[in-house]
């Protein structure tokens, strides 16, 4: 009998328990009834309605300029980032001059093999009119 009487008095406070936990639950679900008297202030504050906005698109320069070198090369060093604004006469990059020494050497070399050879052939177009003349 004692056994009988602990286990009904159980299931009688289990019952209770989850009616209890159920009201607590719905209670707390439902919407905010308070409305305040008229002629009553109720004090609000200021609040972030959203703290990021997700957006889908592309974005492009306003103007958009093409840079050209005044000379072929290799680009060394890069001054400015993708992205940075820059003013009018700012260096850019820096461009490698490997090619252009290159090219000046050669003509360097070109001009002095031709004031060689004009020199050469003005020496003796002086020898043939010494030579003509006398």
């Amino acid at each position: 009998m004692w056994h009988s009487m602990t286990r009904r008095w159980l299931r009688v406070c289990s019952v209770l328990l989850i009616v209890a936990a159920g009201l607590a639950l719905w209670r707390a679900w439902q919407p905010s009834t308070a409305t305040p008297e008229p002629g009553r202030w109720l004090p609000i504050q200021a609040q972030l309605l959203e703290r990021r906005l997700g957006v889908v698109g592309r974005i492009q320069a306003a103007r958009q300029i093409t840079v050209a070198a005044p000379f072929e090369g290799m680009v060394e060093a890069l001054l400015v980032s993708t992205g940075e604004r820059v003013a009018a006469g700012q260096s850019l990059a820096i461009l490698g001059t490997v090619q252009l020494d290159i090219q000046l050497r050669q003509a360097e070399a070109e001009l002095l093999t031709r004031r060689r050879a004009s020199s050469s052939t003005h020496s003796r177009t002086r020898w043939h009119l010494v030579y003509d003349w006398g």
